[in-house]
């Protein structure tokens, strides 16, 4: 509070490169959510200028007049009051949050073995993270002057399961990219090299 949110890219090579073992068990990586776009390529398409859509234009306003924290400069005993809003979560949803974590544990200490159990340390909190921002992503109110109804702002079964789904699969591909691209020596090196040009030889093969 504030929390500082980066968004960046890289390919998957530089960054696993760029990470060593300590920083997965240390808990960087699981501070990270990572989303690969895959190997698409398009071809590149001549730009077009579209409209900007109403409702999201008045989604934005709506949130952007309304403030995080009613008196941003409330003290008491010197300390800084911060008093959010609260997004209300149904029963079911927050049963598919149990069920989770509760996975989430059991992959955490099967994964032991392997040193990348710290990776799901922060399962639950993507998802619930995941969650709150689909659940705020509500269509306004009052078409004059648009607003945001906070009474309607709900974490439902639907929106939990999607954002468990989106945090598991974050969570193992990055296990998937720990195990095959991080290393700690130049023989851990040699051999992850190895490896990767027989794989992208493929069917051919390789000498």
């Amino acid at each position: 509070q504030p929390c500082v949110s980066i968004v960046g890219c890289s390919t998957p090579a530089g960054l696993y490169r760029a990470l060593s073992s300590q920083d997965v068990t240390n808990g960087l990586l699981s501070r990270f959510v990572l989303f690969d776009a895959g190997d698409n390529d398009p071809l590149v398409t001549t730009p077009k200028k579209i409209q900007k859509p109403q409702s999201v234009i008045d989604w934005l306003s709506a949130w952007h007049k309304r403030p995080l924290n009613e008196n941003p400069v409330a003290m008491e005993g010197g300390e800084l009051i911060i008093d959010p809003f609260v997004v209300q979560m149904t029963d079911e949803a927050l049963l598919i949050a149990t069920e989770f974590e509760k996975e989430m544990h059991q992959r955490k200490i099967v994964s032991r073995s392997h040193g990348t159990d710290a990776l799901y340390v922060r399962a639950l909190e993507n998802a619930l993270k995941f969650a709150l921002v689909a659940a705020c992503s509500v269509p306004t109110t009052n078409e004059e002057r648009p607003q945001i109804d906070l009474m309607s702002l709900v974490v439902n079964r639907e929106t939990m399961k999607w954002a468990c789904d989106l945090s598991r699969s974050t969570i193992v591909a990055m296990e998937t990219g720990v195990r095959n691209e991080i290393v700690d020596s130049e023989y851990q090196n040699k051999m992850r090299n190895l490896r990767q040009a027989i794989e992208k030889a493929g069917s051919r093969g390789l000498s």
